[in-house]
């Protein structure tokens, strides 16, 4: 996938995340759902039986972790202090950076969206969510901006 498609790509994840249903008459829309369904379970999951519910524990501790840990300052290099600088004179530490940071923002959206976690549709974690891709978009994914080391990221 090349660098200019990997932010759309998250972003339609985030945006399909927090927004859940479909348009039936969309084949789009349909697909959109079934993916969302995928990602979170769907309205078929037994959120009662004791694995699932430890997952969805396991999936907002993760995320919170993350908001919690997430920087705020909106011009600072990085989201996080344990993820590679994009700036890093390593090209792939600063590659390695895109899919920490994009990872990581997508393990928020699954919390976010997935009913029964306590995270579901929680306001401060669907605020740095969009906070988080906006600065990846803003601060390091535009045409002015340099490849990064690795062509994957």
């Amino acid at each position: 996938m090349k660098r200019q498609a990997i932010i759309p790509a998250v972003l339609a994840l985030a945006a399909m995340l927090a927004c859940g249903g479909a348009r039936a008459d969309d084949a789009f829309e349909r697909l959109h759902a079934r993916w969302h369904d995928k990602l979170t379970g769907g309205t078929a999951l037994e959120r009662g039986d004791p694995d699932v519910a430890a997952q969805l524990h396991a999936a907002s501790d993760t995320a919170q972790d993350a908001l919690a840990r997430m920087r705020r300052d909106a011009h600072g290099p990085v989201l996080w202090d344990d993820l590679a600088d994009f700036a890093h004179p390593k090209g792939l530490l600063a590659s390695a950076a895109i899919t920490g940071n994009a990872g990581r923002l997508q393990q928020m959206a699954i919390a976010y969206a997935a009913p029964g976690s306590a995270s579901w549709h929680d306001a401060a974690l669907g605020h740095a969510i969009v906070d988080g891709l906006q600065r990846l978009v803003t601060h390091h994914f535009c045409a002015r901006r340099h490849a990064f080391g690795n062509w994957w990221d």
